[in-house]
């Protein structure tokens, strides 16, 4: 389980705030947590038609990783920290 705490749009990196806002997101829904990638603020990312479980991006836009979606998978546990030190941020599931 992920704490869920939103945040201000406002205090979100530009290019983040963007995604979010699309058309395409508001139809589709998607979920944004943000926590810390190998020692840098990241975000994971995940709307209903990628075609993986979720990637990983920095403060800045720039893609770190696609998320294979193995709850244990080693790479995630060493670079991410494990789940339970991330904080979901954003959701949105339309109706």
């Amino acid at each position: 389980e992920i704490a869920y705490v939103p945040a201000n749009m406002d205090e979100l990196p530009g290019w983040l705030q963007e995604w979010i806002l699309k058309d395409d997101m508001q139809g589709l829904g998607y979920i944004v947590c943000e926590g810390t990638w190998d020692g840098r603020r990241a975000y994971y990312l995940w709307y209903p038609f990628t075609s993986t479980l979720g990637w990983f991006c920095t403060y800045e836009g720039v893609y770190l990783a696609s998320y294979g979606g193995i709850p244990d998978d080693p790479e995630f546990i060493e670079k991410g920290g494990g789940w339970d030190k991330w904080t979901c941020i954003a959701y949105h599931h339309p109706v």
